[in-house]
């Protein structure tokens, strides 16, 4: 699967995700290399915020390869489980959400934000 992390690790173009004020109901989107996700609320939480609503909404970063093979001495754990080493040059910052996966490693902020119920910084056995 060819997603904006795996094909533009080394791109020259950077993207803004801008958001107004309110809610957002089943909007889910990955934030992939040189992107950053912005609410434009006053605050994370409350009426004037940007708010993702739904058991799967807001934005995410899950792990890369997770179609490569698993290789003795290698980074790839197990089948499928990919890695989170090289997720980073992203942001996302100032909104709400009920579930929010980040799986990233490094240069990769989360700031200023509300999640209701689970946080997840990684992604299975990923690493």
């Amino acid at each position: 699967k060819e997603t904006h992390n795996s094909e533009h690790h080394f791109d020259t173009k950077h993207y803004a995700l801008l958001f107004e004020p309110g809610e957002y109901k089943d909007c889910d989107f990955e934030v992939g290399y040189y992107v950053q996700m912005a609410g434009l609320g006053k605050d994370a939480k409350g009426e004037n915020a940007v708010r993702f609503t739904g058991a799967k909404s807001g934005p995410y970063v899950e792990a890369l390869n997770k179609d490569m093979p698993v290789t003795e001495g290698g980074s790839i754990a197990q089948p499928g489980s990919g890695l989170c080493l090289d997720t980073f040059w992203r942001s996302a910052e100032n909104y709400s959400a009920e579930n929010t996966q980040w799986a990233v490693s490094q240069a990769a902020p989360l700031r200023r934000v509300h999640i209701g119920n689970e946080l997840m910084i990684g992604d299975g056995a990923a690493y």
